[in-house]
């Protein structure tokens, strides 16, 4: 029985099929607590624990105690880095933003389709230069896309939810990207064509107020605005994206359209 310890972060659980390759053991008992009783340990089992190693030598007194650096050193990783590796929040899925994360990667000359030789065979050391994870510390093809999603989805968030306003062709495709993200619905209220017809007409007549009101950048924005959720319409109508939800508006637009802004 194989007892490696060490702390969170360390990638014991991240490799923990390598190690048991390594170590010969059958099975993998993952977040090893000494007090807990309930583990029936046995003969071939390899268990990753945070705990310290003189309680899990206590605790496991037919073990092999191993930190979490050794193993590491056994089966060829490098050392874990200060303060552990990073963990990236997982980030919703989005074509357009893997899109902009495989550019990302492409400038730093890795190969965002590349299947890497650690994600098909465990036991494999990965020697492509253009491999996802090749600049990677742990060389985790999955932790580095996620790590580029996180740069693109930052990237993109900015570009979609920052208005443009002088350049009404380039602006459209940018709010309707904004527009299905803030009205996204997993259900199907809202989804009228009359609910469409509100929408548009409610944009229409904020950008006549602020025109009236001479606040020309608001009133570019909202003819911008009223194109989008033409072109999001166009789309719902076409299968092409049924992600909006006209109909259900969030609470900043109920109180606007109560304001004396709409007229």
């Amino acid at each position: 029985m194989i007892v490696i310890h060490g702390p969170q972060r360390s990638g014991k659980t991240l490799h923990r099929e390598l190690f048991a390759k390594h170590y010969g053991c059958n099975r993998i008992v993952d977040d090893v607590m000494c007090n807990d009783r309930r583990i029936a340990e046995q003969e071939g089992d390899l268990l990753l624990s945070n705990e310290d190693p003189d309680k899990l030598a206590r605790r496991f007194p037919g073990a092999t105690i191993v930190s979490i650096d050794n193993a590491r050193a056994n089966v060829g990783l490098d050392a874990v880095p200060v303060g552990g590796f990073q963990v990236v929040a997982q980030q919703r899925t989005c074509p357009r933003v893997d899109a902009l994360a495989a550019k990302l990667a492409a400038g730093d000359g890795l190969c965002w389709a590349e299947v890497c030789v650690m994600e098909t065979d465990i036991g494999q050391h990965c020697e492509s230069s253009t491999c996802i994870a090749a600049f990677h510390e742990d060389h985790d093809p999955q932790h580095a896309r996620a790590w580029y999603r996180s740069i693109a989805r930052t990237s993109f968030d900015f570009l979609v939810n920052t208005p443009e306003t002088a350049d009404f062709m380039a602006g459209v495709p940018l709010e309707a990207t904004h527009q299905r993200d803030r009205w996204s619905s997993d259900h199907d209220a809202g989804k009228t064509p009359f609910d469409w017809f509100w929408l548009i007409g409610y944009l229409a007549q904020k950008a006549a107020a602020a025109a009236v009101a001479g606040d020309v950048d608001k009133a570019r924005h909202h003819t911008i605005s009223t194109a989008a959720a033409l072109a999001n319409w166009h789309a719902a109508l076409s299968d092409a994206d049924t992600t909006m939800r006209p109909g259900i508006e969030p609470p900043d637009l109920l109180e606007s359209t109560n304001s004396q802004e709409v007229r």
